[in-house]
This record gives C-alpha cells, sequence and structure tokens, in this order.
C-alpha cells in the first residue's frame, strides 16, 4: 500500500504537459509582443494589463541591448534548473525551468523589441496556484540585472 502511494505520488508529479500553445511571439499592428497569461495564478506576464495579478513589469535596459541579451542567455545557462529551449532572430528567447524536487516544468519567454527594454513571460505547465515561484524568477533575473551581477 504504502508503496503503491509513493508510486502514485512519483507518477503524478514526474508528468508534464507539452509546452503551451500560446507561447512564442504574437503581432499586434506592426509590433510584436508576448503573450498574456491565459488564467489562473500561475503565470506572469509583462503584457498583462497593469495593475493585475498576473502583471510583471519589463526590465528598463541601460546600455547595450546586445551585451544585456549575451548576459542573460550566459545566466541561464549557467543557472542550475534553466534550459533554453528556443532563440529566434535574436531578440526572442525561449527556455524551461525545471524545480529540483518534484520536476515541475514551467515555460519562461524573454524578448527585446528593441526599445531597451526586456519583456518577459513565465508560466507554469501543471496547476494553477504556483506559490508566486514564476514571479519571484523573473524578479531575482531583474535583481540580478541592478546589481549588475546577472
Amino acid at each position: 500500500m504504502k508503496t503503491t502511494f509513493s508510486l502514485l505520488l512519483l507518477l503524478l508529479f514526474s508528468c508534464t504537459r507539452p509546452p503551451a500553445p500560446e507561447l512564442g511571439l504574437t503581432m499586434k499592428g506592426d509590433n510584436f509582443y508576448l503573450q498574456g497569461c491565459l488564467t489562473g495564478q500561475n503565470c506572469v506576464s509583462t503584457h498583462e494589463p497593469q495593475n493585475t495579478k498576473n502583471h510583471i513589469p519589463p526590465i528598463k535596459i541601460v546600455g547595450d541591448e546586445e551585451k544585456f541579451k549575451l548576459q542573460l542567455i550566459d545566466y541561464l545557462k549557467k543557472t542550475a534548473g534553466f534550459k533554453i529551449t528556443k532563440q529566434e532572430s535574436g531578440d526572442y528567447i525561449r527556455a524551461t525551468f525545471t524545480s529540483s524536487v518534484f520536476k515541475f516544468v514551467d515555460d519562461i519567454e524573454f524578448y527585446l523589441p528593441g526599445d531597451n527594454t526586456l519583456q518577459m513571460r513565465s508560466s507554469s505547465r501543471l496547476g494553477y496556484y504556483d506559490f508566486g515561484k514564476n514571479r519571484e524568477r523573473l524578479e531575482t533575473i531583474r535583481f540580478k540585472y541592478l546589481q549588475r551581477s546577472l
């Protein structure tokens, strides 16, 4: 019984869905944007309306955008749990973050639209509530950039 319960828990927590279909850039007018959040509390995006629980402000980049992008890529490659899964046209980065214990997978996207901002989106593949981990992950990147330790 105990073994069956443990096996069931392992199976439940190790299963993940494939990436959500709303990932990637979408065009509105003449500009590209990251998607907003669909539903739930397990997502944050710079393209959610301000003053909503799912909104996170973009990072304002001071200086060379290309240098920032290379620092961000280096950070993602060196930080445990992150894996870069896609880069498009030099200004879009998609990554996953896998938690160390239960192996939950979150999809993270970054977009540099050329206006010295970093647009961001982070969303859990499973569940309704993420205990603030998606926001915390992106705010850590903001903090490291502001401290010049990215």
